[in-house]
């Protein structure tokens, strides 16, 4: 039997009311081009490798009551997050009626809106994607503190189980900086061929004499040994608003009785 290879979802389908004005709709607002056009029953836009029929019909579906945590939507993948902010701002300045921009637990940032017949959009830039494109020849690593409890790793593994789930093409390792193994430099070792480590401190704070000396120490005596590597040390995760909010929430739910925890 043949191997099947999947692109990818690149097509929807969607019902409209008056074609015309759904043809305009995603013309101006999205930049999408006429590919197949009917004066009648049928037209198809194309937006890169993306085709959206739009079927115009005398009633629509009724879109029946909204379940689980987001609704039913088509979805436009955008390059990066300033797109996805500039097309915000362009669609609020031509007078559409557009969501807030929601930075969701992946990494992911988008927002919704409707189509003339009220079929739900979602315009999002979805990390995994951009960094599927060029993913071949790095690891990512999470460096925390460490500790002489066996305890003390259990939510950091959770966290680089959840980021292999949710980008799989790219390795992700966690490395410790003195009581416990594996370091810095063995989990590069773990790697041969190597082009880039992107290092992601796991602290909650950028001060301190860890994040302002020990770290990049860290990564400086492992580029000196891994030559060929390019490393990348980012900012401590506890100074990324994201992981501000997500403990402000945290906090918010555990204060009041009877929240979910």
């Amino acid at each position: 039997m043949k191997r099947i290879e999947y692109v990818g979802w690149k097509h929807a389908a969607l019902e409209c009311r008056d074609l015309a004005r759904s043809l305009r709709f995603y013309q101006s607002c999205f930049g999408m081009e006429p590919y197949l056009v009917s004066d009648k029953d049928w037209a198809m836009l194309v937006l890169g490798d993306s085709y959206l029929s739009l079927v115009p019909v005398p009633e629509l579906t009724p879109a029946g009551k909204r379940a689980g945590s987001h609704p039913g939507h088509l979805g436009l993948l955008l390059v990066d997050p300033e797109s996805v902010h500039a097309l915000h701002e362009k669609l609020r300045s031509e007078g559409i009626n557009v969501g807030k921009i929601l930075a969701h637990r992946d990494g992911s940032q988008g927002f919704y809106l409707s189509d003339p017949d009220g079929n739900a959009l979602e315009c999002i830039f979805v990390p995994h994607r951009s960094h599927s494109q060029k993913s071949e020849g790095r690891v990512w690593v999470l460096l925390c503190h460490g500790s002489s409890d066996a305890d003390w790793a259990k939510p950091f593994e959770r966290i680089a189980e959840q980021l292999r789930q949710h980008v799989p093409s790219i390795p992700c390792e966690l490395a410790f900086m003195g009581s416990q193994e594996p370091s810095l430099e063995s989990v590069v070792a773990k790697h041969p061929g190597v082009s880039q480590v992107d290092v992601f401190p796991v602290f909650l704070s950028g001060g301190g004499a860890h994040s302002k000396r020990d770290i990049p120490e860290l990564v400086s005596l492992a580029a000196k040994r891994f030559t060929a590597v390019q490393f990348q040390l980012h900012a401590a995760l506890g100074e990324n608003p994201l992981v501000q909010q997500a403990f402000t929430a945290a906090i918010v739910r555990q204060g009041f009785p009877g929240q979910p925890k």
